[in-house]
């Protein structure tokens, strides 16, 4: 269903790890009947998931980082995990409005995908989602490798 979504616009598909693995799990049923076994990292997995899918973007967020499949690339970007998390539930939905966020300002996908983290992981952090000062206060704490 979510594929015959394409013929009106983009697409973009964003899951959590498990929603991922799942998603895989339920794909590679018909992809590899043969009984091979699946690539045992998510980055090959979402790469998978993208090609049996009409999506423009698969958005994988576990906890600790973000990947993006595209039909040009494959991105993972590491984030920062919370070690004290005031709430955990609802990080993935912030997760995605960060990264909507991103893309209506034009941002390159990566920079997409630092806006979606920095929105989960201050509101992970407070509880509330952020406002723009919040997470631009927060994504300026960001240690940086």
């Amino acid at each position: 269903m979510i594929c015959n979504f394409s013929s009106v616009g983009s697409v973009i598909l964003g899951l959590n790890e498990n929603e991922a693995l799942k998603i895989f799990q339920a794909l590679s049923a018909r992809r590899l009947p043969d009984g091979n076994s699946p690539p045992g990292r998510l980055r090959d997995i979402s790469s998978l998931i993208f090609e049996q899918l009409n999506i423009d973007v698969l958005l994988v967020h576990p906890v600790d980082r973000t990947i993006v499949v595209t039909d040009q690339d494959t991105f993972e970007l590491y984030g920062n995990v919370v070690s004290n998390p005031a709430i955990l539930t609802g990080g993935g939905d912030n997760l995605n409005a960060g990264f909507c966020l991103g893309l209506l300002n034009g941002f390159s996908l990566k920079e997409c995908m630092i806006t979606a983290m920095g929105t989960s992981g201050a509101y992970v952090k407070s509880g509330i989602s952020p406002s723009m000062d919040d997470l631009i206060n927060y994504l300026s704490l960001w240690k940086t490798e």
